[in-house]
Parts: structure tokens; sequence; C-alpha cells
């Protein structure tokens, strides 16, 4: 499958100025040609077989086509810049689904009189680290003393060709994580839905081989692990992750404060619980397997998302509500093996949450939001340990058609 990922956002810039504005916008040439498609939401059949980039064999993605317009109108305490964005991009390789991953940088905030000021619209995609589609700027002498940016509309549609058939994909606004990073600067986080398992290793035609079992001299043959009950079984005894699923949660008193448990629904008690732990820590952008004392992690003010699911495991618990880990293997790393268990395959895990109607599932690199996952762990093939439970295998592609 290749999946054709396109959005458009529409950006309103207000600015209330003096009517003498001396300003300026950069960056905005489209070249015109016209094999160009530029009608959003209407992918042809040749974007949609396209499986490489002429003039880069090597690139993982591609931007098919980008149009801007940018409008400048006079407002009785000032004028408007109204930024009217179109963007398509093709993914082309498993690497490139991390431009599923989008951020859309805004401000809030007061300015000096007289102070000029420079201001970009970027869109921010893929890693952590800042890929940017930039956009234009614009500079001007700001006599008045406010200024502002927000994101009025915002649509993304993702096209995957399935067989013959083209299966469309919107993103559902109620997983759009708005974010403040400072007291200036706001951002809009979404992931483009339905974004495919992609690992080149998968679709290898060979063999792969571990060790079934094995023997020393003069000493009887020792079986390796050899089922997936065993992985489960060897997680809930490790003294990091499975034996601190019993432990109480270091802010249990803060959770009896919050009476949490007043609350009647379970995902909503799950939604409160989230958000008071992840009032007091922060995701360091990394991702792990085995979580660190749930103590050290509080003290610390930030961890993996190993280090915060087990914080959020353990104050969900005490709240009353059945949580559980699933562990899995990234997207970028290939499938987990279903037929041959093995522990060196997991890296990482999230959380599932029990409610009244259904489980719900959690990961801190999300910022503890329910039902949204990060792309590079919505797998087809996860497994989530229960202890006095029978684990099972968890679809978490599912996760993305239930919240849409």
């Amino acid at each position: 499958m290749h999946p054709l990922s396109i959005f458009y956002l529409k950006i309103m810039k207000l600015r209330r100025t003096a009517l003498l504005v001396y300003s300026f916008v950069i960056g905005l040439n489209v070249t015109a040609q016209s094999a160009v498609n530029m009608k959003f939401g209407k992918p042809t059949k040749e974007e949609l077989q396209m499986t490489t980039y002429a003039e880069d064999s090597t690139a993982e993605a591609v931007v098919l086509c980008r149009l801007t317009d940018v409008n400048f109108s006079i407002q009785q305490n000032g004028y408007l810049v109204d930024y009217h964005e179109k963007i398509r991009i093709k993914v082309l390789k498993p690497e490139g689904t991390r431009w599923a991953n989008m951020t859309i940088p805004y401000y809030k905030i007061d300015t000096d009189k007289n102070k000029m000021r420079a201001s970009k619209f970027s869109l921010m995609t893929g890693d952590m680290s800042g890929n940017f589609i930039q956009g234009g700027s614009f500079i001007d002498n700001a006599l008045g003393n406010f200024s502002d940016e927000d994101v009025e509309d915002l649509k993304v549609i993702a096209y995957n060709l399935e067989g013959n058939k083209t299966v469309k994909s919107s993103l559902n606004k109620k997983t759009v994580v708005k974010e403040q990073v400072d007291e200036q600067q706001y951002q809009l986080r979404f992931t483009v839905p339905n974004m495919n398992v992609w690992n080149v290793n998968d679709y290898y035609a060979g063999i792969i081989m571990e060790l079934k079992s094995f023997s020393l001299q003069n000493t009887m043959m020792m079986d390796c692990i050899k089922s997936w009950e065993q992985i489960d079984q060897i997680l809930l005894d490790d003294e990091d992750l499975g034996k601190q699923l019993s432990h109480h949660s270091p802010l249990r008193q803060e959770l009896e404060n919050a009476k949490v448990t007043d609350i009647t629904s379970q995902k909503e008690r799950a939604e409160a619980v989230c958000k008071l732990v992840m009032d007091h820590v922060k995701w360091n952008e990394k991702y792990a397997l085995w979580p660190r004392s749930t103590s050290e992690t509080l003290k610390e003010g930030s961890g993996s998302n190993a280090d915060i699911n087990m914080l959020l495991i353990q104050s969900l618990r005490d709240a009353g509500l059945d949580a559980s880990p699933i562990v899995l293997r990234s997207r970028d790393k290939g499938l987990l093996p279903h037929n041959f268990p093995s522990l060196r395959k997991l890296t990482t895990y999230i959380i599932a949450v029990n409610t009244d109607s259904s489980n719900v599932y959690i990961d801190a690199s999300m910022g503890g939001k329910v039902n949204l996952l990060p792309a590079s762990l919505i797998v087809e093939r996860a497994r989530m340990v229960q202890s006095g439970k029978k684990s099972h295998w968890v679809n978490l592609r599912n996760v993305q058609k239930s919240s849409r």
C-alpha cells in the first residue's frame, strides 16, 4: 500500500495596528505546471500508484503540490492576515511515515508599542527535531499593542490504495492536541490517520532463525522460550515492569484529594487521572520498554514513555480502574513475530484501560490523551499482558478507526 496524505489548513493571524502599515510577503511563490494536480481531495490514479520520485529515487516522501493564498484585510482596530494553505504529500517509503506527524505552531502575545517584529508561519512535520515546511513571513511596524494568531480550520485526509479500492480516512478533530509551549507559544499536534505498519524488512523473502534449544557438554537439552505465554510471565515477573504494576502510585494522596474516584464515568475518570499525572511529569521524547521506579520519575519531573506509562498505570489502578500494559514493537522496527516468541523484539508498551463500554488506549508520548497514539505505535500486532487474566493480541489500528 502507498498512502497519499493530503491536508488543508487555514491559519488566521490577527494584528491590531494603525492603518499605516509597512509589510511585505516573501517565500510564497508557486510554480505553475500543467501536470500538477491542484485539486484538494482528488488524488489521481497515477499519484496513488506512484512508488518512487523520478527526480530522486531515494526520497522517502515528496510534496506533490502546495498552494498558499495570503489575504490582507483592514479591520476597525487593525488588520487581518489570512493564510490558506493546501499541501499534498505522497509517502514513498517506510521512513516517510514520519511526515504523518504534524505540528502547527502559533502564538498569542502582547507586544510593546513601536516594536518591530517578524513573524513566520511554519508547518513542522516529521520527527521532534523539527522538519519545517516554511510558509512565508512578513515584517510590520506594529504600532498596536496586541498580536494574536489562531488556527481556524484544519482538514486532514489520507488515501490508501488497497487492492483496486481507494480507502479514504479523515482526521478526527478530537485527536488534535493543543499544547501551550510557554507563555507565548502554542501548537497543534496531530497524526495523519490510517498510515500503514511499514518496514522494508517485513517484505523480504527469507528465513528468520532463533535458538529453540541448546545443550552443554554432558548436560540435558535445555529449551529456550517457546510461547508468547512464557514471554507474558517473564514480563509480569520482571522487577522493573511487572512487579511495579502492583505498587501504589506516589500520587495516590493527590488522587484522593482530587476525588477522582467520585467520577462515575470510567472513561472520564481515566481522563482526569491522566491530566493529573501529566501535570506533574513531561515526556522526554524517548521510547522504552523497561521503566524506572515511579517515585524517581516523579522526582525527576520527566521520563520516557515507559517511565510515565508506569506512573499512569499505578495512578489509574489507585483510582479504581483496570489498567494493563500492551507491549509492542514500533512500526519502524518491523512486525512483531507471531509464530515465534521473542522478548528482544519488543521495544515499548502503551496502556489499555477497561472502561464501562470498551477499552481505551493511552500513551505518555501523546500527553496521556485517551485513544490518541503516535503513528509509530499504531501497529496491527501488540500484546496485552495481564496478571490473573489471559493475555491476548490486540490490533491497535482499530484504535484509530474507533476514534473517528
